[in-house]
């Protein structure tokens, strides 16, 4: 049986994920805000010259025209976006229907849980699948580079299995399961690497300097980056710890009262006591072990 997939959103990821789940005999549609710019078809090239179309079984502005019959939704949208399309989706979702996210440390799941409620079913991707760049917005798009690996969480998802080994066909890559939620929602690798990366681009510029060509922003990228600042790096791996434990804690007390102040009704999170840490005990490797009120990660 064919899997229908419904892709919101027509930036770059949303243009090569539908274009390489077409190619490999999904049934893929999208819902787009402006569906009058798109082919009934998308060509996508990727980084090792592979070539890879397919035809798209529906684009549309409608929600109730796709929604409905969608076995997965996958929402290729910015976090500030994400809120108003499951408004927009909420309606039409199925109680079969898998909704996820490309990414899902801009908050999707605390989102999608307030939105859908605590019986959603529902996955994000710890980091985008791809680096996509649209070429002719609606026909053609690139995918400059893989990851060796992607990793997914899931809520009131039973058969997570089956979920799991459908996006490896669905993107050609292995996909490993995380955990918990939280180990998707608090990995923020790009607020970390991209403030360095925009400076090594842009350090030399000076009133009156103009930029000829647009930079590429990855396939340009080299260790270049890494130099600048270096304290701002080790200062991070310093606090790393006391403040991932810190955002859990926040995050699932936010989470709880969401759901009535019960901390039990916290998606896939089992209520565990707090342990006690010195805060300032170091582990020699400039790693705090852990925070005065520690409510670890699973």
């Amino acid at each position: 049986m064919s899997i229908n997939i419904c892709i919101c959103g027509g930036g770059g990821l949303g243009h090569v994920i539908a274009g390489v789940a077409a190619h490999k005999g999904f049934n893929v549609s999208i819902l787009t805000r402006h569906p009058d710019q798109w082919n009934p078809s998308l060509l996508i090239e990727d980084c090792r010259g592979n070539t890879f179309s397919g035809s798209l079984a529906c684009v549309t502005a409608n929600p109730a025209e796709v929604i409905p019959h969608s076995d997965i939704v996958l929402l290729c949208l910015p976090g500030f976006a994400i809120e108003e399309e499951l408004l927009h989706i909420q309606p039409f979702l199925q109680e079969k229907t898998c909704i996820g996210s490309v990414v899902s440390c801009t908050g999707f799941f605390f989102t999608a849980y307030r939105i859908l409620g605590k019986t959603a079913s529902l996955f994000g991707f710890q980091r985008a699948p791809f680096i996509a760049r649209v070429q002719t917005y609606g026909q053609k798009a690139l995918l400059l580079g893989y990851k060796k690996e992607l990793q997914i969480a899931t809520v009131n998802i039973s058969k997570s299995d089956i979920l799991l080994r459908t996006l490896q066909e669905m993107l050609d890559t292995p996909v490993r399961m995380l955990h918990h939620f939280l180990e998707a929602s608090l990995t923020n690798s790009n607020p970390l690497l991209h403030p360095a990366r925009l400076y090594s681009l842009f350090h030399t510029w000076s009133r009156g300097k103009a930029y000829h060509e647009i930079p590429g922003f990855y396939n340009s990228w080299d260790a270049s980056f890494l130099t600048y600042p270096n304290h701002y790096y080790r200062t991070s791996i310093i606090l790393k710890q006391p403040i991932l434990h810190f955002v859990a804690a926040a995050a699932l007390g936010a989470v709880a009262a969401a759901a009535g102040g019960c901390a039990g009704a916290a998606p896939g999170f089992t209520p565990r006591s707090p342990r006690k840490h010195d805060a300032h005990r170091d582990d020699g490797k400039n790693n705090y072990i852990g925070s005065a009120h520690n409510t670890p990660l699973p």
